[in-house]
């Protein structure tokens, strides 16, 4: 691993993320990166590189017990609503309880 004062070029830094050049120009571009030019050569800070991989880890989440919260948006909008009659927006989360406090799901046949 590079210190963070070593400068390093595109290829270094695409081999490094394990992605294309050309995204590595992408991300100068934006921002997300910081850039050197000398002369005209483009050199990308091995600390940028570093700042930006902290940044865009994501940890791991451990769902809390009892309660899953997913993101349903095309069957909100199939179902047209949930078995108690509330309405859920297009693209608001949903949390889904044990089975049994789900109820009825829209459109199912109930076997007595």
């Amino acid at each position: 691993m590079p210190d963070d004062e070593t400068l390093l070029t595109v290829q270094q830094v695409a081999d490094w993320l394990n992605v294309e050049p050309r995204y590595v120009y992408r991300l100068a571009a934006s921002g997300a990166l910081l850039r050197v030019y000398v002369g005209r050569y483009v050199r990308v800070p091995a600390a940028s590189v570093r700042a930006y991989i902290q940044a865009n880890t994501v940890e791991p989440v451990s769902p809390r017990s009892g309660v899953l919260v997913v993101q349903v948006p095309a069957l909100v909008g199939a179902c047209g609503g949930w078995a108690d009659g509330q309405q859920q927006g297009p693209s608001s989360p949903v949390r889904l309880g044990p089975p049994s406090s789900l109820g009825p799901l829209p459109g199912s046949v109930s076997r007595s």
